[in-house]
């Protein structure tokens, strides 16, 4: 749905106040690079890398201060920090690469965090995969995508959190900045705040560089994950079934904005 406004004058900050409350109203489904905003689509067939690139078992080349991204998701960052920065507002990637152990580490954290709470397995699991990846299935894991908040503002205890992105949120001109700019570098928001959208919840500070992403995600539906994942010091593992994979590449793995899904 696109919202056609004639003979009325509205400033930025109203448009998108407008916008934000149509969004999480759910009566817009368009968003920072839909259909309706974006203008071209890379071709999903034509890069590929090494498999354990893909998985986080290998590290790729990565660039950037204070971030790290494949070199030219890293350029078009820098380029669009320096816009930003003109605008009063300094975007800081506060997670950018991650390698396997690392998602490892931060899923066998939650999970026996819920055994603790004796949740049952895969109630367990359904949990943790509201924001955190099984490790090998990471975006981050490509040095594509990065979690974004402003370091010109106070940064709150739990910086990565919806809230703060809304309007009177700490971070909510930088999500409106983002909205507007984003794509002119070829950053798109992953999982955006659609109710048809399957899997993740809604992240408004993760943003991917769509060029490298989209082909990226057109290779890794051809990965045999579950031979990443049997592995003793993977908790949860035994309930991680062929079934249950393929339902989470199908959900979860492409259950993301329309822009980044690949078209072959």
């Amino acid at each position: 749905m696109i919202f056609i406004m004639k003979h009325t004058k509205l400033n930025r900050r109203t448009f998108f106040t407008i916008y934000a409350g149509a969004l999480a109203a759910g009566i817009l489904d368009t968003g920072p690079g839909s259909s309706a905003l974006a203008q071209s689509k890379p071709e999903s067939d034509r890069i590929t890398v090494p498999e354990l690139e893909l998985v986080g078992k290998q590290r790729p080349p990565l660039f950037g201060q204070g971030f790290n991204l494949r070199k030219p998701a890293a350029k078009a960052f820098e380029r669009m920090c320096a816009e930003a920065k003109r605008d009063g507002i300094h975007i800081y990637s506060y997670s950018s690469y991650r390698n396997f152990d690392h998602q490892k580490r931060i899923w066998n954290r939650k999970y026996q965090l819920g055994v603790r709470q004796k949740m049952k397995p895969i109630d367990n699991i359904h949990s943790i995969l509201r924001y955190s990846t099984l490790p090998g299935t990471s975006r981050h894991h490509w040095g594509t995508d990065c979690d974004l908040i402003d370091r010109a503002q106070p940064e709150p205890p739990d910086p990565l959190h919806g809230n703060h992105f809304t309007e009177n949120g700490v971070y909510f001109q930088l999500y409106h900045w983002l909205w507007e700019n984003a794509e002119k570098y070829g950053f798109y928001e992953v999982y955006t705040n659609d109710p048809r959208r399957t899997g993740f919840a809604y992240e408004p500070w993760h943003w991917s560089y769509a060029e490298l992403s989209i082909p990226f995600l057109h290779q890794f539906h051809t990965v045999l994950i579950k031979k990443y994942l049997d592995s003793p010091d993977i908790s949860g593992r035994n309930h991680l079934t062929n079934d249950f994979l393929k339902r989470y590449v199908r959900e979860w793995g492409f259950g993301v904005n329309p822009e980044l899904i690949p078209s072959v």
